[in-house]
């Protein structure tokens, strides 16, 4: 009876362990995922910082411009 409990529990390691195994690659390869999309957000947010500033120029300019075109061509 314990050969049998020994050669059972021996087998529920072994599977246990190849769970394990499997896990593992699963984490890594999530973990290269995820530092994917990491290296693709940032790259995305330093590109929406600078639409942002390039809109905020291109609103000057026009703000400016129909600033300039009220007071000067509508007011004469």
């Amino acid at each position: 009876m314990s050969d049998e409990n020994d050669i059972r529990l021996h087998r529920e390691i072994s599977e246990l362990s190849a769970r394990v195994e499997r896990v593992q690659a699963d984490v890594q390869n999530l973990y290269k995922i995820v530092t994917k999309q990491n290296e693709s957000l940032n790259r995305w947010r330093g590109m929406g910082a600078a639409l942002t500033m390039i809109g905020v120029v291109f609103g000057g300019l026009v703000g400016g411009v129909f600033s300039w075109f009220a007071t000067f061509v509508m007011g004469r």
